[in-house]
């Protein structure tokens, strides 16, 4: 077994280097790629509505598109960078290479990238999904089944599988960045914060990142040295979530979060707090019991097990993607459902409605004209642009 996961180590170590080394060349030439896709075939994309802003981002804006040549519907991720600043291009580099190194059914995919003459932008390109695991959560029917949990639980440790051998880590795990389309297939996406792992040449990794109710909690104590754990744990959350209808830890500040996770985990042995690096002088006030199952009656009693290994406050106990889809939770009746018995993703013109997200869409975008004095903020993507559209195949 030790010389399996020293062959695995080295494996992991090896394809690590092929990939950073491959983002390294590709961020020196990303300017290049950008001259070279304005002379390659011209596509004319159109917004698929007047406000075709369909998501945002601090580095990054999604658009809903047409390819009006063939009628498919798109969405354009808006990548900011600057050409006269290296760290900007390798930030976006980086995501760029991932994504052309996944190819999983269970991770979404780069289709191309587009670039805009008139903005000087530029675009990734990839399928238009109709829905999220968030919206199906918190739909009007009612909870998901457990067949149904399993199901997306099943894709989604899948696809985080496939990441993690790839020495991916996506360190932003929640439900509105798992998407799905018509037939329920979820599929992994914005890998915006992803980043590689087991690589001793580059930089140390950063712990502000995962949004903050999914968020690990080695992370939260400042960890900087962390794996696949950090994603095994949101995968926890979200497990739970699509119990509960509703995220199970929603801290207001990191504080807050860590003192949620301990009263549902549990306080930590005194073995933990010697092993966290950098060492921290955080406690919590009183002592904890676990109380997974005193806090969610409700839940099946074959969910605790996975729940509990996905949920432990030591990353070593989370195991991997792949031991997590060999629990027993999965081999317990009733099965997973197939695609087909997931929910009915409901659309028109390719869009997903729903009607409680679009009251809180029109009440977020109120408050935020409030906060804003008043004044309208444009959407920057013009409602007809013309792009020149080139497939990743050279990068």
């Amino acid at each position: 077994m030790a010389k399996k996961r020293k062959s695995d180590a080295t494996r992991l170590d090896e394809v690590d280097r092929t990939m950073y080394s491959t983002f390294c060349s590709a961020a020196n030439s990303l300017s290049q790629l950008y001259t070279q896709a304005m002379h390659h075939q011209r596509l004319s994309f159109q917004t698929g509505e007047r406000h075709s802003l369909i998501g945002h981002g601090t580095y990054s804006n999604v658009y809903k598109a047409r390819d009006k040549s063939t009628g498919k519907v798109v969405a354009l991720k808006k990548v900011r960078f600057d050409t006269s600043e290296p760290e900007s291009v390798k930030f976006m580099a980086r995501e760029i290479i991932m994504l052309r190194h996944l190819d999983h059914p269970n991770i979404i995919k780069l289709e191309g990238i587009a670039t805009s003459r008139m903005q000087y932008s530029l675009y990734l390109v990839f399928d238009f999904m109709p829905s999220d695991l968030t919206k199906v959560i918190s739909r009007s029917e009612g909870r998901l089944t457990a067949p149904q949990v399993k199901c997306y639980m099943q894709q989604l440790l899948s696809g985080l599988q496939h990441c993690h051998e790839r020495g991916i880590l996506h360190r932003d795990i929640k439900g509105s960045n798992l998407l799905i389309d018509r037939n329920g297939m979820l599929k992994i996406a914005d890998f915006g914060l992803a980043n590689f792992y087991q690589n001793k040449a580059k930089p140390t990794l950063t712990s502000r990142v995962v949004t903050l109710w999914y968020r690990a909690p080695e992370l939260l104590l400042g960890s900087t040295d962390y794996g696949v754990g950090i994603d095994l744990w949101s995968a926890g959350c979200l497990l739970a979530e699509m119990f509960e209808r509703r995220p199970i830890m929603p801290g207001r500040n990191e504080i807050e979060q860590l003192h949620k996770i301990f009263k549902l985990c549990g306080s930590p042995p005194e073995h933990y707090w010697r092993k966290m690096k950098p060492p921290t002088t955080f406690r919590p006030p009183q002592h904890y019991k676990s109380c997974f199952q005193e806090t969610f009656p409700n839940f099946p009693d074959s969910a605790f097990g996975l729940l509990g290994r996905l949920l432990a406050l030591d990353p070593a106990y989370r195991g991997t993607a792949a031991s997590a889809l060999e629990n027993e939770f999965f081999c317990t009746i009733p099965l997973a459902c197939d695609l087909s018995g997931l929910p009915v993703i409901s659309t028109i013109e390719d869009e997903t409605i729903h009607s409680n997200d679009r009251r809180r869409t029109a009440k977020a975008q109120q408050q935020s004209r409030k906060s804003q004095g008043g004044h309208r903020r444009k959407v920057s993507f013009p409602e007809h642009i013309r792009v020149r559209f080139r497939l990743c195949t050279s990068i």
